[in-house]
């Protein structure tokens, strides 16, 4: 057996049940927080504009909701997680270094600590990554029946 299809074996076996449920919960609320970005998209703009730091930067608006929305999707459903979760962790790490904290509208002084929860989790699932129960396994074993 070659070291990349041991690393794999290792991998999915290692990958515990709680760990599926994390990794459901944290693309749910993922998603969640993209629906609140677009329900209150002209509040999220007049932050955006605030910050110097993104003042050239309008069409983040724009970009942020449908990025957590589409990696709260990818991550819950299992495919692509790494990848969601980088984007996703880019995000939330530039909200935390540029967005003022006095700022706390959208979720109010839960703000900061729920961002450094999703960072840790994101730190996580990059490491972790799909795991035996996700849409990419599936996908994969489906081939192996081919």
């Amino acid at each position: 057996m070659n070291l990349h299809t041991q690393y794999e074996t290792e991998k999915v076996n290692s990958y515990p049940g709680w760990m599926v449920l994390l990794r459901g919960v944290l693309g749910l609320s993922l998603f969640l927080i993209g629906i609140q970005f677009i329900r209150n998209d002209n509040l999220l703009e007049r932050v955006i504009e605030n910050t110097t730091q993104l003042q050239s930067h309008k069409w983040m608006h724009t970009f942020i909701p449908w990025a957590h929305i589409m990696g709260g999707i990818f991550i819950f459903i299992g495919i692509f997680t790494r990848w969601a979760a980088i984007v996703q962790f880019l995000v939330i790490l530039a909200a935390v270094l540029f967005i003022k904290p006095e700022n706390n509208i959208f979720f109010g002084t839960f703000e900061i600590p729920l961002a450094f929860i999703l960072l840790l989790l994101l730190l996580l699932f990059i490491i972790k990554g799909d795991g035996d129960f996700s849409w990419k396994h599936l996908i994969e074993k489906e081939k192996e029946v081919i």
